[in-house]
């Protein structure tokens, strides 16, 4: 008996609305996967300077899409979960731990959207980055397979973590696209997007 494939799309952002370009390429990927597929996505609160609420909501949301994902792929043996790299990466660390304990069988994709280290060293302070660090060198480690968008994240991938990634560039879906005539004078190369 042939067993079907089971996929689901863990976002720690709101992406089913699209409109910023994070969602817009967790979107496309998730209307890209063919077969039974699951979107799981975090809903932000509209509270004014609502970080730490919506960072305390996302570690129950955590449990809650464990839960769910426990259900969803019931007995089944090929599950295949994509996080999307797109939020803090102590999120996706968290949620590989719980995937290791409590999922079976559940082949593991990190699509990064970016290096988190980076990001965090240049925006956060220096203890945020010392954790983001260990964090994304463990879900490099821990994926079955983890993703850089170019040549160059690639490269510093393996410089900092002495780990090898695979290149998933970014994309939008065409479902997505709109084009639109222009009637102004623009330049014949020029593309809006």
């Amino acid at each position: 008996m042939l067993t079907k494939r089971k996929t689901a799309v863990i976002c720690f952002f709101m992406t089913s609305r699209g409109g910023h370009g994070t969602a817009e390429v967790s979107l496309g990927l998730y209307k890209s996967i063919q077969g039974d597929k699951r979107l799981f996505e975090f809903k932000e609160s509209k509270i004014k300077n609502g970080l730490y609420l919506n960072n305390i909501k996302k570690l129950f949301f955590l449990l809650r899409i464990i839960v769910k994902l426990k259900s969803y792929f019931h007995d089944n043996k090929k599950n295949i979960i994509f996080i999307e790299g797109a939020s803090w990466i102590g999120f996706s660390f968290l949620f590989i731990i719980l995937s290791k304990i409590f999922l079976n069988k559940v082949f593991i994709i990190y699509h990064a959207h970016n290096i988190e280290y980076e990001i965090r060293r240049k925006k956060n302070n220096f203890l945020i980055a010392f954790f983001s660090k260990i964090f994304e060198k463990f879900v490099y480690a821990k994926s079955d397979i983890a993703t850089s968008v170019s040549r160059h994240d690639k490269k510093k991938i393996k410089e900092l973590y002495n780990l090898n990634s695979s290149i998933f560039m970014n994309g939008v879906h065409s479902s997505r696209l709109q084009i639109k005539k222009i009637n102004q004078n623009i330049p014949k190369s020029f593309y809006l997007y």
